[in-house]
């Protein structure tokens, strides 16, 4: 039987290898991990267990919230067990101990991730309760396979007086603050488990434009004269040569008008320019037109991500 206990900060390079080993497409570092815990308020902080046999470090569990749509009574449980090391009652231990951390909290619902064609976790979660409320898809594109004349046959032109520029060349103090406007304006639109909830400026400053990962080069956003209309945020990845793109939005009344493929047009630009070999992205089943737009530029649909859901406000 497992040992388990509360991770500390010097088990953050085994934290992030045990989860890197079952979660590739969702990578993390020990820096980011450690920033998490440095720059996030404790009510908002993860929470890792780690399972250990011996002297073996086997599993863990990590429990936390969904940042963009908080709710403290709303907990996230992912248990991770070494494929080596699985039917060992690891699992069920690491998420027994997790469950009983957020019961304590007074939790409403309890939410999971597994791969869509993990059968055994399908299992393990549908055997406590749990069952299927969204898919998601990491899908990534093969920047040495996208040729110029490729990218150029889809770049729509743009309505007369738009312009698409580089974040870094025309940040400012007052143009951070427009773009905030700007992503908590186009964020509700975004299928997601829950309605989100409103991030400050201070948030999206510190942990949005601040991540470490964000390229203000390669990041790019949408004009109309003067007007901020659409945006599309880029990281670079923890995967060598790879680049993460974030959130492509347009304004309500701007879309439908070419203006989310010139962004994508002009981020793939530039991750060619700057040597990247890949980007990934994700989107939730739900979001047809931005699967479109990504299926058209060649970008190819990983194994899904499955969230699983509990509602505890039942009693069950």
């Amino acid at each position: 039987m497992a040992a388990i206990r509360p991770a500390t900060p010097e088990d953050d390079d085994t934290v992030c290898r045990i989860w890197n080993a079952v979660w590739p497409l969702r990578p993390t570092d020990p820096a980011e991990v450690a920033r998490d815990r440095e720059t996030l308020e404790p009510a908002k902080q993860d929470r890792w267990l780690l399972a250990e046999v011996g002297s073996e470090d086997v599993g863990l569990a990590l429990v936390g919230h969904d940042l963009g749509s908080f709710d403290p009574l709303r907990w996230q449980i992912e248990v991770v067990v070494l494929p080596e090391n699985r039917r060992r009652g690891t699992g069920s231990g690491l998420f027994e101990r997790a469950f009983a951390m957020v019961a304590a909290e007074g939790a409403s619902s309890v939410y999971a991730r597994i791969y869509e064609h993990d059968a055994d976790a399908r299992r393990f979660a549908e055997s406590r309760g749990f069952r299927e409320t969204k898919r998601d898809f990491v899908s990534v594109l093969d920047l040495e396979a996208t040729s110029d004349a490729f990218l150029a046959e889809r770049e729509a032109p743009l309505p007369a007086g738009g312009r698409v520029v580089s974040f870094g060349t025309v940040d400012s103090p007052e143009l951070r603050l427009r773009l905030h406007a700007l992503f908590e304006e186009v964020r509700v639109d975004i299928p997601r488990l829950a309605p989100p909830t409103p991030l400050s400026y201070a948030f999206f400053e510190e942990q949005v434009l601040g991540d470490p990962g964000f390229d203000a080069e390669l990041s790019v956003l949408a004009f109309h004269g003067d007007r901020l209309i659409g945006m599309s945020t880029v990281y670079r990845g923890l995967m060598a040569g790879r680049l993460d793109q974030g959130l492509t939005a347009v304004r309500r009344e701007w879309r439908g008008r070419g203006i989310a493929q010139a962004l994508k047009v002009a981020v793939i630009r530039r991750a060619k320019a700057a040597g990247y070999a890949t980007i990934a992205t994700d989107n939730d089943a739900r979001n047809a037109p931005m699967l479109a737009i990504n299926e058209s530029f060649g970008f190819v649909a990983a194994e899904a991500l499955v969230t699983m859901a509990r509602d505890l406000t039942s009693g069950s």
